[in-house]
């Protein structure tokens, strides 16, 4: 403190002093801080920032405002400081000025071309990256670069994610396959337990892909170049002796504003003062090349950037984790259908819809004669990106914004439904229905064949098989065929036990399974002696500090299990379906849950409807199992990461609640139990007990956060091997993509009764999407390694290819592959995001 006051009160003489005391004040300074390090000048570079960290204060409408007036404020503080540099990521905020401010938008247009404005940060928004699935990672980058290029004709080669609560190991081979090379934050510094060690690394992806990192030691976001925090910038630099330069961000952050005269003032003064180290205000982009040039022998960290902090945002404000999860499927599919009816039916009817917009819905607007359903689609990729800022996904935000994000999935859901029954429109009428009395169609658009049940148009169940992103007819008027192993239901002493041939499940009478079988691997018991699963537990969920965004550890100190059960009964009892109803009261809430056993499937579902009215509490589900493992498996993005099961260290500790995606897999060799979810991102293993979060219910900012219905599902499955050859990740897939059925007339058609689009020749080869391309008449199709192998791979399209090449995640072309009779052939290393491009003949 006291050094600080001196350093102000010098900069303060400097303009009003006589110069002999500026002297003295330089000489007394001059020993306590050196500008030296190791022998090296440290050098700042200066970055003006307005974060504009807005949803957790206001609606997106005050937003909007906050955007205008903050980047207004800049505008002019350039025209008094011509080396004056303003930073500003996410091109939403841009879209916003384009939209309603468009005097403040030509402005900075302006400002970019002098190059004291730079757009930085390469995304629509600065999303969370936790939550948002890896195709939405990828758009984010994609629709904000594009932007970017059509308005400023520049390209950001950056990722600038200041306030992002953890960061997934999928991130550095995302970023380098969409032209970026250099990731930024701060937030580790955050971090509750454990010291993060470096501010200038190399980080690793879980692909082996490594990228340059920088996080400003200054360690925030909000600097006020103020004395005191540039020089604990300096002291706080951890690669002195490899690196000799660092970023300080300036300007007021949380809610916007940007830097001030007097921010500007003193970055005038410290550019040459004895004591303080050299800055320089610039470019992010001139910082990332003189950094690199500087930096020698940087260490390397390998694996996800885990955030020890704000674990309560993979659950808080589930409506809006459910919305995101359902709409990123939604729009999967959608694509996927589009593609295929504009190939094969190229006059097709475009009848997709057009909803009433918000006032921040700017983007998306078609032109008159414009393709529809591309119209559609983008204005919904941009409402779901927009969703995925990192204080609107994690429920970190105020009352106001939630009501705004349920009407965007109901906006996005009309558009994405739209998009697909106008395609269905186009392809049905193609399939030759001539040979059945009663045609009904039913899609896989996932990348492997299916064996599932399904519900018939009168009520009945049948077993249908559909080839790998394909379809298939069945006719509903003939008899079902007879099950293999029909699903049987005793009920005995209070007992309740639904087997398949492949699992034994019994429930008590209070609702807990007791005891799970697996008759396939010898009768083995999946549950540990004497343990109850599917066991609701309620703990006390009060955090220290920032109620919406933190699990603290010692909520795990308090449990009330909820072993009571209003009532269990067999909902249904059929040869190829059973369902177990159970129900519970408890507090001010009440679960109704149906588990239910299909024949022929590993997996029991639990399809939970819950009325929510606690306060401060959070619920979690819990199956004890016998299955004994140090690192239990988690999905990430394109991947999977392991976590430890014990507390060994403070890091280990720091992992008591962790983020997942579809699934996490607790795996001894020869056997394995896996949970799955259709909407839930927040898991704990510990030991041998596999827990998923379901509900919390904080009070700030939201005081009604969470309360209310909710209807999710989650699943267990108990493997054989490990989660690979389990199926652990085409189970996560089918739960959370169900097949599409839709009744066809009679017909005659160019198509088959059945088809399948793309087929993979290597297991653990994802069809992540396939969709048009941003430009031109061609196909892309992803596809990423999910096992952790390398090969080589075959994919055989039944379209009509012409050629193929090998793109970047911007589809822009790297190589050329030969495509002969519809077969691709490409190399894979583990992990790896595999884009491909494949022009259409007669498109």
């Amino acid at each position: 403190g006291e050094l600080a006051y001196a350093l102000n009160e010098s900069l303060n003489l400097l303009d009003f002093g006589d110069p002999a005391t500026i002297a003295a004040a330089r000489g007394a300074l001059a020993p306590v801080l050196a500008k030296k390090n190791g022998g090296t000048v440290h050098q700042i570079s200066a970055i003006g920032h307005a974060h504009i960290d807005s949803a957790w204060l206001w609606p997106l409408r005050e937003t909007i405002r906050k955007c205008a007036r903050t980047f207004s404020t800049a505008v002019d503080y350039m025209e008094r400081y011509p080396d004056y540099v303003f930073g500003c990521s996410q091109a939403q905020q841009y879209a916003w000025m384009k939209a309603y401010y468009p005097g403040v938008f030509a402005k900075i247009k302006e400002r970019v071309k002098r190059g004291q404005w730079e757009p930085i940060g390469s995304m629509w928004v600065e999303a969370d990256c936790n939550l948002a699935s890896g195709e939405s990672l990828i758009r984010q980058i994609l629709l904000g670069k594009r932007f970017f290029k059509e308005e400023f004709g520049y390209e950001p080669h950056d990722a600038w994610l200041p306030d992002v609560f953890g960061y997934s190991a999928a991130l550095p081979q995302i970023y380098t396959k969409c032209g970026i090379d250099l990731f930024v934050t701060q937030k580790i510094s955050w971090n509750q337990f454990n010291k993060f060690p470096h501010h200038t690394f190399l980080w690793e992806g879980l692909d082996g892909t490594r990228i340059f990192t920088h996080f400003p030691p200054a360690d925030t976001y909000n600097g006020e170049m103020d004395p005191a925090s540039l020089v604990f910038n300096v002291r706080n630099f951890k690669e002195h002796g490899r690196a000799s330069r660092s970023l300080y961000v300036y300007g007021y952050g949380d809610g916007g504003g940007g830097p001030t005269v007097a921010m500007l003032e003193q970055a005038q003064r410290a550019r040459d003062l004895d004591g303080l180290p050299q800055v320089q205000l610039e470019r992010v982009a001139d910082f990332a090349k003189k950094a690199k040039e500087d930096a020698r022998d940087l260490p390397v960290w390998a694996g996800e950037l885990y955030l020890e902090l704000h674990r309560g945002t993979y659950t808080t404000q589930a409506r809006t984790k459910r919305g995101n999860r359902k709409s990123e499927f939604l729009l999967r599919d959608a694509e996927f259908l589009d593609a295929l009816s504009l190939v094969l039916a190229p006059q097709r009817q475009e009848n997709a819809a057009d909803p009433a917009r918000a006032v921040y819905d700017v983007t998306g607007l078609h032109a008159p004669g414009a393709n529809r359903h591309a119209a559609a689609l983008e204005r919904a990729w941009k409402l779901l990106l927009l969703n995925q800022f990192h204080d609107i996904i994690p429920g970190s935000s105020i009352g106001w914004v939630y009501e705004d994000s349920a009407r965007d999935y109901e906006t996005i859901a009309q558009l994405g439904t739209s998009v697909v029954d106008s395609s269905f429109a186009a392809l049905d009428g193609l399939i030759d229905t001539s040979a059945f009395q009663e045609p009904l169609r039913i899609v896989n658009t996932l990348g492997f064949e299916r064996g599932e049940v399904v519900e018939l148009p009168n009520g009945e169940f049948t077993k249908v098989h559909v080839p790998s992103a394909g379809y298939t007819v069945i006719d509903a008027a003939k008899p079902l065929p007879a099950a293999d192993q029909p699903v049987s239901v005793r009920q005995e002493n209070g007992t309740v036990t639904l087997a398949n041939g492949i699992l034994t499940v019994s429930v008590a009478a209070n609702g807990l399974i007791t005891s799970l079988r697996d008759e396939e691997a010898g009768g083995r018991e999946v549950l540990a002696p004497g343990a109850e699963a599917n066991l609701f537990q309620l703990h006390p969920d009060k955090p220290n500090a920032w109620d919406a965004w933190d699990v603290d550890p010692f909520y795990r100190e308090r449990v009330k299990d909820l072993r009571e059960a209003d009532r269990v009964e067999v909902l249904e009892s059929r040869p190829l379906r059973a369902v177990l109803r159970i129900e519970r009261s408890f507090g001010k809430s009440r679960i109704v849950q149906d588990m239910i056993l299909s024949a022929g499937s590993r997996r029991i579902d639990f399809d939970t409807r819950i009325e929510w009215n606690e306060d401060h509490q959070l619920l979690k589900v819990a199956f004890p199992v016998a299955v004994h493992s140090l690192r239990a498996t988690y999905e990430t993005q394109f991947g999977h990461v392991e976590r430890p099961t014990h507390y060994n260290t403070s890091w280990d500790l720091a992992r008591f609640e962790v983020c997942a995606h579809k699934w996490a897999d607790l795996s001894e060799p020869g056997y394995g139990v896996a949970l799955l979810n259709d909407c839930k991102y927040g898991y704990d293993i510990h030991d041998n007990v596999l827990r998923l979060s379901l509900l919390r219910a904080p009070s700030s900012p939201d005081p009604t956060a969470d309360r209310g219905a909710h209807r999710f599902v989650y699943s267990l499955l108990p493997h054989p091997g490990d989660f690979r050859q389990g199926g652990v990740i085409e189970e996560a897939y089918k739960l959370n993509v169900p097949l599409r059925s839709g009744r066809l007339p009679v017909q005659k058609g160019a198509l088959p009764s059945a088809q399948s689009f793309f087929q993979v020749d290597q297991p653990g080869i994802m069809l992540e999407s396939v969709k048009l391309a941003e430009d031109g008449a061609d196909v892309v199709a992803r596809f990423y390694e999910a096992h952790g192998a390398r090969g080589t791979c075959t994919v055989h399209t039944t379209l009509p290819v012409g050629a193929a090449a090998r793109t970047d995640l911007l589809e822009n072309d790297l190589e050329p592959l030969a495509c002969e009779n519809g077969s691709i052939r490409f190399g894979f290393r583990p992990f790896e995001i595999v884009t491909l491009k494949l022009g259409i003949h007669e498109f």
